[in-house]
């Protein structure tokens, strides 16, 4: 006999907790986002729950000083708990059960992470105290490495009343698997965005190409990120030189700083691509960052894509990675971040088969020929950017979750005409 269902009491003006690891800088806009006051929020307040390192040191994360100000005066209701490392990849949260069993909220949004320990014990305590669980994970059930770990995945994600996914292709997996379409919502991410979208005029454009290229008339490719070579931006530089062999020479951007820095330094002399090469370092100035997208009319992530996919195209600029979702390619570039369903092919960027350089190239060489206008391009990545991956966007999405409003009912993605098909999740 199946077991009941969580009976959740109706919530009026929900007090939810939201639970992670850690929380990372570029979270900062939607945290402010989820403090407007509750009369903004359906009647929502939240408040946050995190330790404040990470195990990680290059990673940036939120400033903890900000726990210390109101909300109202640009601060963050944030409380610090503990991460306790265990075996392996297990730890532990310090602090968190007490907040599935106390009174103080209604409603729970947890990191769905398996290898959290407490998370497992949130679960009966949440049902037991009648509250509502909502996990936010990135999913990825098929890329687990194990039988095992797949199926522990799969009862780990029914525990909670609702999930909060990245992406499109988890929630089919889900649903393939038997879950209510109603209770998994999709969230998308989100990345502080530049305060103006729109692009400057084209003499300033141009002005700025002049002063990095010899030919500023060329097309222009831009990556950015950490130089690493799993990222292969080799590819990029690669990529280049075949488009010029073929005769359609372009110029390259990469933002960035890291281990590859110096053998891409090479291989640009080895290419013979001087004068159509500019690497631009490590850049955290957003208004310089503008520039050299503004500058750009491609960016190009041979590897995974990640935030890279939603950083370009707010800047309006339509991207081209590869189309191997799970990385279950052999021989290919790893897999991808959910990010990447940003990228609807013809309209804001195109796919190339995972591993497969030519297929790069004519890629490439085919989004120049056949792509719309510019200017139609700019704004259509924008527009995409606006309504879906935007903290606003995102805190919706986490207000309809909280106050159970059916997913079906929440504007997603296939309503901007693109279809992310459940088919095309393997088994």
């Amino acid at each position: 006999m199946p077991s009941p269902e969580p009976q959740i009491r109706a919530l009026s003006d929900p007090r939810v907790a939201r639970i992670t690891h850690y929380f990372t800088h570029y979270n900062e806009p939607l945290l402010h986002e989820l403090m407007q006051a509750p009369e903004d929020r359906s009647g929502i307040t939240y408040s946050l729950y995190s330790d404040v390192t990470s195990p990680d040191h290059t990673l940036k994360l939120v400033d903890p000083a900000l726990a210390t100000l109101p909300p109202w005066d640009g601060g963050l209701r944030w409380y610090r708990v503990r991460n306790r490392r265990l075996a392996g990849p297990l730890f532990w949260q310090q602090g968190t059960l007490r907040l599935a069993w106390a009174r103080g909220h209604d409603v729970l949004i947890v990191t769905g992470s398996y290898y959290c320990l407490t998370n497992w014990l949130l679960a009966p305590l949440a049902r037991l105290r009648r509250k509502r669980l909502i996990w936010w994970t990135i999913g990825q059930v098929v890329g687990e490495p194990s039988r095992l770990q797949r199926w522990m995945k799969r009862r780990f994600l029914r525990l909670a009343d609702a999930v909060l996914f990245y992406g499109h292709r988890e929630r089919a997996q889900a649903i393939a698997d038997g879950m209510d379409p109603d209770s998994l919502y999709v969230v998308y991410n989100s990345m502080p965005l530049p305060e103006c979208l729109d692009p400057p005029p084209p003499a300033v454009t141009a002005e700025l190409r002049a002063g990095l290229f010899s030919d500023p008339s060329l097309p222009t490719l831009i990556h950015s990120g950490r130089l690493r070579s799993e990222r292969r931006v080799d590819l990029v530089l690669k990529c280049a030189r075949a488009l010029s062999d073929e005769g359609f020479p372009v110029n390259v951007i990469l933002i960035g700083q890291g281990p590859a820095n110096a053998s891409l330094e090479t291989l640009t002399q080895e290419l013979r691509l001087c004068g159509r090469v500019h690497m631009a370092g490590a850049c955290y100035d957003a208004e310089r960052l503008a520039q050299l997208f503004h500058a750009s009319d491609l960016c190009v992530a041979p590897g995974g894509i990640g935030l890279l996919c939603i950083q370009a195209m707010a800047h309006g600029v339509p991207c081209i990675t590869h189309d191997d979702h799970y990385g279950l390619h052999a021989g290919g570039h790893g897999g991808q971040g959910p990010e990447h369903e940003a990228i609807v092919p013809g309209r804001t960027g195109m796919l190339f088969p995972n591993g497969d350089f030519r297929g790069l190239v004519r890629c490439v060489r085919q989004w120049f020929a056949t792509a719309p206008p510019k200017d139609a391009v700019s704004t259509e990545c924008r527009r995409l950017i606006r309504m879906y991956y935007s903290p606003r966007n995102q805190a919706d999405v986490i207000d309809a979750a909280v106050l159970g409003i059916p997913a079906t009912h929440v504007v997603q993605l296939q309503d901007f005409g693109h279809v992310v098909d459940p088919a095309s999740t393997p088994e």
